[in-house]
């Protein structure tokens, strides 16, 4: 579980956004970070592809700022939404995808 200020969350609500959003794939990273007392939270999050390996037409930005809306409406957080290159995100000893970074300091 996620808590973000008097939020809770879960990573798998996160996910049940991002897979529903076309020209996304479902692998993404939580950053949760502390600045200047107020917690913030980023997603970074890889395009999808086709089985042609093209990525979506969509234009990244509005890609972005479409999934970040639909967080706060549904999840009711305000987060930061990046695309980042597939296979760019940091992965555990197993190799797994870490879905959450808590750099916030208690």
């Amino acid at each position: 579980m996620i808590i973000l200020g008097a939020t809770k969350i879960f990573p798998s609500q996160i996910e049940e956004i991002i897979a529903a959003e076309a020209g996304l794939a479902p692998q993404f990273e939580v950053l949760l970070d502390r600045k200047d007392g107020i917690d913030t939270l980023s997603i970074s999050v890889e395009p999808a592809e086709d089985a042609n390996g093209v990525a979506s037409p969509v234009e990244p930005a509005v890609l972005c700022e479409h999934t970040a809306r639909k967080l706060e409406a549904v999840l009711g957080i305000t987060a930061r939404v990046e695309l980042v290159q597939r296979g760019a995100l940091s992965q555990s000893h197993g190799g797994k995808i870490r879905r959450v970074v808590d750099r916030r300091r208690i």
